[in-house]
């Protein structure tokens, strides 16, 4: 059975994939497409019938697309800005993360009586899991159809941006912070023969770890933006 609302839905959603529109833009569409609907519904044709011609006359995906890259350039400056500082963001706080869970866990390990080696090796764990964990909400978030902590919503306006800033920094200040503060408790609560050891042991798996997550981090944020900008032409 032909839903209009989710049809509608569906055609803003593919329109919102694209960097060239706004949602400014995709609003004042949907207004026009609405009121075509009204006009041609009275002339004996279906809901269904009378979205398809006007969706027809306002244009397929692509030419929409292409008018309205013409008049926001500014706009599609400041959202590739906005996205390419986002992931700066977004890396500084997974590195921020794990350098405190990762310290948590070293100082959590060798209180529990674990040896220098293992109490790298759970803190190593701890750091490995926390980056994992920014780099899963990242994915989760910013998906064009996902509500995960209201990313998308925020993100459709200045003032949403400066909030999304906001809470990066007020983040990446915390967790730098408790890095600090975790590594002062080793330091004070082993020995330097213990801490000589765990060092050693960290130093090799976090060589093999920066290698590694930077590059899937990196994949993943490629195909983040590869889904989002593709264009659903229907």
């Amino acid at each position: 059975m032909f839903d209009l609302n989710e049809e509608i839905t569906k055609w803003r959603t593919s329109l919102a994939e694209s960097e060239k529109c706004g949602k400014a833009d995709i609003d004042e569409l949907e207004t026009h497409l609405r009121e075509e609907i009204e006009h041609l519904t009275p002339s004996g044709l279906s809901q269904q019938e009378a979205f398809i011609v006007a969706k027809g006359r306002l244009g397929d995906t692509g030419s929409l697309e292409n008018e309205f890259a013409k008049v926001n350039g500014r706009y599609i400056l400041t959202n590739r800005l906005f996205w390419m500082t986002a992931g700066a963001f977004a890396y500084l706080l997974a590195t921020c993360l794990a350098g405190a869970s990762g310290n948590a866990g070293a100082f959590i390990g060798g209180q529990a009586g674990l040896g220098a080696y293992s109490a790298a090796v759970v803190g190593i764990a701890a750091g490995a899991l926390g980056y994992g964990v920014v780099l899963l909400l990242a994915c989760l978030a910013c998906r064009p159809d996902s509500k995960v902590l209201r990313f998308n919503l925020l993100a459709g306006g200045l003032k949403g941006k400066v909030v999304i800033f906001t809470y990066l920094v007020a983040a990446v200040l915390v967790l730098g912070g408790a890095t600090v503060l975790f590594s002062m408790l080793i330091v004070r609560t082993m020995s330097p023969d213990d801490i000589g050891r765990m060092s050693l042991v960290s130093g090799y798996l976090r060589l093999a770890l920066r290698i590694l997550l930077p590059v899937v981090l990196m994949a993943a944020l490629i195909k983040l933006r590869l889904s989002h900008f593709r264009v659903v032409r229907r």
